[in-house]
């Protein structure tokens, strides 16, 4: 059975990583990093608003007394 592109990668990436035991934490780390990227920039494109939709924005109102102490 021929393996397409991403199988041939991933083998000689797993290869890599047996050659070098110390990488694997920074290879988990990193891979986890894109894809929690690539879920949250997905997430924001989802969420597309009807054209003249209202946003509404929450601002933090400024207190009505200043304490000095």
């Amino acid at each position: 059975v021929p393996e397409d592109e991403q199988e041939k990668f991933d083998r000689l990436q797993l290869e890599l990583l047996m050659e070098h035991p110390d990488s694997v934490p920074y290879y988990n780390a990193k891979m986890q990093t894109e894809r929690r990227m690539h879920l949250t920039a997905s997430g924001r494109q989802q969420k597309k608003r009807k054209p003249g939709a209202l946003i509404a924005t929450v601002r933090n109102k400024p207190p009505t007394t200043l304490t000095v102490t």
